[in-house]
C-alpha cells in the first residue's frame, strides 16, 4: 500500500482502492515534461487563504527562469484579491470548488462546465497541482489539462505525468516551490509578498475605514477569529488583552474579522468586523503597526505585506511548517502531549488555555516599546 497523508484510515482504504483500479484502467504515462515546448502553464491553489498566500513564491520562480511562458494561475475569488497587481502572474481564472467552498450549497454543476470551457479553449501545456489534492488532480483531467504536475499523497498519483516525492518536514511555502522540480527547475526558497498599487481605490477606502488622522498613534489591529475552532485562542483572553494593551500604551485600537464576537462593546475599539472586502482588509493590515492574531489567513497577509505580527499558535498544528514565512513575525506556541494532532474540534483545548494573557502582552509590549523608541528617535532627527 503506497504512503498517503490521511489520518483516517477510512479515507487511506477508498483511496488505495481508487488508485489500484486507476493504474489498471487510467494511468497516464509517466515522462518528463519538454520545456522547451511550454508557452502556457497554469498553477493550481484552489484552497484557503492561508495557503493561497503560500504559493506566491511559485510564479515569480517561473516568470524569471521562463520569461516568455504566460502564467496563469486557478485559485479562489479569495485569491484573485491576493493575487492582483502581482507582475509575474499573466491571468488569474477563479473558480468556487464546492470542496474548499463553506458555502458550497451554492455551487451548481453549471460552473464546472464554465471552467471547463475556459481551460479548453486556454489550451495549457502543462499545470502544477500544488495541494497534492484528488479532487484537483481529477478536476484539471476533466478540464482536458493533460500534463499535470503533483503530489499523489492524497491519491490519483496514476494520472499525473509527474509524480513527485512528498517532503513533510517542508515548509507550506517550500512544499510548493518543489513542485518545480517536475519542471527540472532550480529555485530558492523565498517570502511571499502581496504586491499593490498606491492609486488603489481599496488603499483609500482603508484610510477612511480606519479614521487615520494626524495623532499618529500605532495602530494595534486584532483578529479575534480563525476558520478552525481549535485554532481560536479562548475569548475572555483576548479581551483582557487587548484592554491591558490599550491601558499601557496609546494606540489605536481596531478589531477584523467576518463574524460578530460578543464582548467587544466593553472595548474602547474600531471594530470592521463583516465591513471590508479582502482587498479592503489587506491595506487595512499593511496600515497597522502590528497584528495580533490567532493563526488564520490575516496573519498570513500580515506577514506577506511586511506588518508585524504575533500569533497566538496553539497545538492543532505544527508552525515549523505552517507559520507564516516573514521578517516579523512572533510565534506564542506551548508544547503539550497532544500537538500537531490536526483536530478541528477539541474538548480541552489545553494548548491553548495554556497560553496567558501575559504571555502575549509581553511579547507586545517589546515590539510596541521598540516601535515608540523608533519614532521618537526619527522625531528628534527631523526637529534637528
Amino acid at each position: 500500500m503506497r504512503k498517503y497523508i490521511f489520518k483516517k484510515k477510512l479515507n487511506t482504504i477508498i483511496v488505495s482502492i481508487i488508485d489500484f483500479f486507476g493504474n489498471f484502467f487510467l494511468k497516464v504515462k509517466k515522462k518528463k515534461i519538454d520545456i522547451t515546448n511550454i508557452k502556457k502553464i497554469l498553477v493550481v491553489r484552489l484552497d484557503h487563504l492561508g495557503d493561497i498566500v503560500t504559493s506566491i513564491p511559485v510564479y515569480g520562480q517561473l516568470k524569471k527562469n521562463f520569461p516568455h511562458w504566460q502564467v496563469s494561475v486557478l485559485t479562489s475569488s479569495e485569491g484573485r484579491e491576493i493575487f492582483l497587481n502581482n507582475p509575474f502572474i499573466d491571468k488569474v481564472i477563479t473558480f468556487s470548488c464546492p470542496w474548499f467552498n463553506r458555502n458550497y450549497k451554492k455551487w451548481h454543476l453549471k460552473d464546472f462546465f464554465y471552467l471547463r470551457k475556459i481551460l479548453l479553449n486556454e489550451n495549457f501545456d502543462c499545470a502544477l497541482e500544488l495541494r497534492g489534492d484528488i479532487r484537483n488532480i481529477f478536476l484539471l483531467k476533466l478540464c482536458g489539462i493533460k500534463n499535470i504536475i503533483g503530489y499523489g499523497i492524497t491519491g490519483g498519483g496514476f494520472l499525473l505525468t509527474v509524480e513527485l516525492l512528498w517532503k513533510k518536514s517542508l515548509h507550506a511555502v517550500d512544499k510548493n516551490l518543489a513542485v518545480l522540480e517536475g519542471l527540472r527547475l532550480k529555485y530558492s526558497s523565498e517570502l511571499p509578498k502581496i504586491y499593490w498599487d498606491e492609486d488603489e481605490k481599496e488603499l483609500k477606502d482603508a484610510y477612511r475605514l480606519l479614521e487615520i488622522s494626524n495623532d499618529k498613534n500605532l495602530i494595534v489591529t486584532y483578529h479575534l477569529d480563525s476558520g478552525v475552532e481549535t485554532r481560536r485562542w479562548p475569548l475572555e483572553k483576548f479581551l483582557d488583552l487587548i484592554e491591558k494593551v490599550s491601558n499601557s500604551f496609546k494606540v489605536k485600537t481596531v478589531i477584523i474579522g467576518k463574524r460578530e464576537i460578543a464582548g467587544l462593546q466593553k472595548l474602547d475599539a474600531l471594530s470592521l468586523i463583516g465591513k471590508t472586502t479582502l482587498r479592503q482588509l489587506i491595506h487595512v493590515i499593511r496600515l497597522s503597526s502590528l497584528l495580533v492574531t490567532n493563526e488564520s489567513g490575516p496573519a498570513h497577509i500580515a506577514a506577506a505585506v511586511g506588518t508585524p505580527v504575533v500569533i497566538i499558535w496553539g497545538g492543532s498544528t505544527d508552525p515549523r511548517i505552517w507559520a507564516p514565512k516573514g521578517k516579523n513575525v512572533e510565534i506564542i506556541h506551548k508544547d503539550v502531549d497532544c500537538q500537531f494532532c490536526e483536530k478541528e474540534k477539541c474538548s480541552s483545548m489545553k494548548c491553548l488555555k495554556m497560553i496567558s494573557v501575559e504571555d502575549v502582552f509581553l511579547v507586545i509590549k517589546k515590539l510596541l516599546s521598540n516601535m515608540v523608541k523608533d519614532e521618537n528617535r526619527y522625531r528628534c532627527e527631523n526637529d534637528r
